[in-house]
């Protein structure tokens, strides 16, 4: 059952479409932010072949995996929701429950909101959080460590 109101649709306690479509670019847009964040560790701290950075691979496969999947199918938002708990209750200190929050928020605006075009979402929530690992990379490359 969707919360989108569809063209034509007039069901009450539904979204209507422009707010639905709204509400999906936010949780994106948060969930970039979150996958950028852990993407900045994960490149930065593996440029020195060190294998300090693949806990945060570890923690940036899963977010990224997640976002992607509940742009294409939104009920799962909420997994991204539990993602975000796990992470508050997890990482209890300031930034962890940060991210967690923002996981949470994200995981809600999925599942309530639909990103259109979808194909740009899919872009933005894969691309940007690379771009900024590849950036990270090349300044410790560069700069060192």
């Amino acid at each position: 059952m969707s919360l989108v109101e569809t063209p034509g649709s007039t069901a009450p306690g539904r979204l209507p479409s422009a707010w639905a479509n709204r509400l999906g670019w936010l949780a994106t847009v948060l969930a970039v932010l979150v996958s950028s964040f852990f993407a900045m560790f994960a490149f930065g701290e593996t440029a020195g072949w060190s294998l300090e950075g693949i806990g945060h691979f570890v923690q940036l496969v899963p977010v990224l995996g997640i976002t992607v999947l509940a742009i294409a199918v939104p009920w799962s938002g909420a997994v991204l929701a539990l993602l975000g708990v796990l992470a508050g209750v997890l990482f209890r200190n300031g930034i962890g429950l940060v991210l967690g929050l923002m996981l949470v928020a994200a995981g809600a605006g999925f599942f309530f909101g639909r990103p259109a075009p979808r194909r740009l979402a899919y872009w933005i929530a894969v691309g940007v959080p690379v771009l900024v690992g590849l950036l990270t990379l090349v300044m410790v490359a560069v700069f060192g460590p």
